[in-house]
């Protein structure tokens, strides 16, 4: 049973799984501009590092917390009867990967399920080019800590307080192959706001909470947690059909949603 208590131990196990993993991501991201001079496929260089990215955060979970189901980029790997599980997701962002761009992520989250409904406990995003990880728990904050050094302080996460649309950086989690893309991206060029899409949509989040950004469009995913835990306030527009959330601070939102 999974208690408040435990929060620690898992963020260390979740730490030590994801920056292990990191190590193979940096060390293959560095091959990429070699392999595109010799004109070898980046895409199925990406395929196997993300392979190895799977097996070493698969194992390292696995052996550190046996009872807890595990999910891939949404395949379930690893069952059991534990309303616990692990939800990773490899090199989000593959694209910029491919091209040897640093806007990439190792993401893992737990989740607890219980009477049919899921909640996000923790939620790492790791950066591992960028060399920021990334940490929201549920009722104890989100802070960026840089990964490489264990010794340095932390920095806690809090949204911007902007509080006028028109001055506001708009962030997209979204990509473009996505239905409700060209509609979103019509309201934003309608209203001149100015947005930024990264392709990376766990980092975009961070981008968010760390007031890099004021308001992000993106898909339901576990880095809501870090929204919440960092002062935003979410709006969900599933009542509209669309499986999306509006994350800002208490003024931006509102104000958006009205020109939608």
């Amino acid at each position: 049973m999974y208690s408040k208590n435990s929060s620690s131990a898992i963020i260390n196990v979740m730490k030590r799984a994801i920056l292990k993993a990191g190590k193979i991501t940096i060390r293959d991201f560095g091959e990429l501009e070699h392999l595109q001079i010799s004109g070898k496929s980046p895409l199925s260089f990406a395929e196997v590092t993300k392979s190895k990215i799977a097996k070493i955060l698969y194992e390292e979970l696995l052996t550190a917390r046996p009872n807890f189901r595990i999910i891939i980029d949404g395949k379930l790997v690893h069952d059991t009867e534990s309303e616990l599980l692990f939800d990773l997701e490899i090199l989000d962002g593959i694209d910029n990967f491919i091209h040897s761009l640093t806007f990439f992520t190792i993401n893992l989250s737990l989740q607890r399920t219980e009477q049919n409904k899921t909640e996000t406990i923790s939620s790492l995003i790791y950066a591992p080019i960028l060399d920021e990880l990334y940490i929201a728990e549920k009722n104890s904050g989100a802070r960026v800590d840089k990964a490489s050094d264990s010794l340095s302080k932390n920095s806690r996460l809090r949204v911007s307080s902007r509080k006028k649309l028109d001055e506001a950086l708009i962030i997209l989690g979204l990509s473009k192959e996505q239905k409700f893309f060209k509609p979103i991206v019509e309201i934003l060029n309608k209203n001149n706001l100015n947005y930024r899409l990264i392709n990376c949509n766990a980092l975009s989040f961070c981008y968010f909470v760390s007031g890099r950004a004021d308001l992000i469009i993106a898909e339901n995913k576990p880095y809501n947690l870090f929204a919440k835990e960092s002062g935003g306030f979410i709006y969900d527009l599933k009542s509209q059909n669309l499986n999306l959330t509006v994350a800002s601070n208490e003024y931006l939102a509102k104000e958006f949603l009205s020109l939608m």
